[in-house]
């Protein structure tokens, strides 16, 4: 069943469409098991194949997506769409989690610059959600391999894509570290 599109509302993107889009526009792609990507999200998420939806650039669009598709309350969503000051885990009552990290990257010039993004996970058994406004090559690259394994879960996604993340830290933490030698 085709979803009506009205004005601020959510639509799943096309990879292709979303890697084109302005940084900041709110883009949304889901991949089933097996890394198969869908143009649309089922009516009941618990019995669904899809074990990541990704959230790219999330704005006050996304509140209807989170709090009609996955039945967050104000807080989980804020927790999900603001910009982070700090990492955080929460346990959700239904099961699940909410956790928010960060990714470090690093801008060169005159002084280098250590920056870090903010990436929440919305974590259930059979999923992986995640929300973020900076690149998230390094997540995707670890969890396409990772799809293809039907018995995946959103704990296992999460993990994964975590650390990606770490991993990431550790390069950029030896690049900030080498100016100052």
């Amino acid at each position: 069943m085709k979803r009506r599109q009205t004005r601020g509302t959510w639509r799943l993107t096309g990879e292709d469409e979303a890697r084109t889009l302005e940084p900041h526009r709110l883009t949304v792609r889901a991949w089933t098991a097996g890394g198969q990507a869908v143009s649309e999200l089922p009516r009941e998420l618990a019995q669904t194949t899809i074990r990541w939806i990704d959230i790219a650039s999330p704005d006050t669009t996304a509140v209807s997506l989170l709090h009609d598709e996955f039945s967050l309350g104000s807080l989980n969503m804020a927790q999900l769409l603001q910009p982070a000051r700090m990492p955080k885990l929460d346990l959700l009552p239904g099961g699940g989690a909410i956790v928010i990290v960060f990714a470090l990257g690093l801008e060169e010039g005159d002084e280098p610059c250590l920056h870090a993004s903010p990436f929440g996970f919305l974590i259930r058994e059979r999923y992986l959600l995640t929300t973020h406004r900076a690149p998230i090559d390094s997540i995707e690259n670890r969890l396409r391999d990772a799809l293809h394994d039907p018995e995946a879960s959103g704990p296992r996604l999460a993990a994964l894509a975590i650390d990606a993340l770490v991993d990431e830290h550790l390069a950029v933490t030896l690049q900030s570290a080498e100016p100052a030698a």
